[in-house]
């Protein structure tokens, strides 16, 4: 631990990350090492996938959708819309237009966003509470 190196990552953030083992045992708890830096960055989530944009909201819950789409999209990219893709979107857009008809709304100000969010929960969740029928519900918080 008496190690004085230094490190300069890409981000221009020298120094070094102490790590500590998590394990409950005596020996781990002892078990402490630093890592350079730049290790640790290219190791972190973000840097490794969303070194261009960052991450999104998706990202975090796109995990819980499907763990598996979520890994392989992080590895290998999303994939090419097919044929088959396509002609799926537009019958799931025409399912949807059988429950719920789309209007233009011309958005003037961040409260009418909010209100047209709004608007939009309510128009999905009568057809959901009176008919037991709904497609893409909005959530918001």
């Amino acid at each position: 631990m008496g190690d004085n190196r230094r490190c300069l990552c890409s981000h221009g953030i020298s120094g070094y990350v102490t790590v500590r083992a998590s394990s409950s045992s005596a020996h781990f708890q002892n078990n402490v090492r630093s890592i350079a830096l730049t290790e640790f960055i290219e190791l972190f989530f973000a840097n490794r996938y969303r070194r261009i944009r960052g991450l999104a909201v998706t990202d975090i819950n796109a995990a819980e959708w499907c763990e598996k789409k979520m890994e392989y999209t992080l590895l290998c990219g999303k994939p090419e819309k097919t044929k088959a893709m396509k002609a799926g979107s537009s019958r799931h857009e025409a399912l949807k237009e059988e429950v719920i008809k789309k209007v233009k709304v011309r958005v003037d100000s961040a409260e009418d966003v909010w209100a047209l969010k709004f608007f939009n929960f309510i128009v999905g969740a009568n057809p959901l509470l009176f008919d037991g029928l709904t497609r893409e519900l909005p959530l918001f918080c």
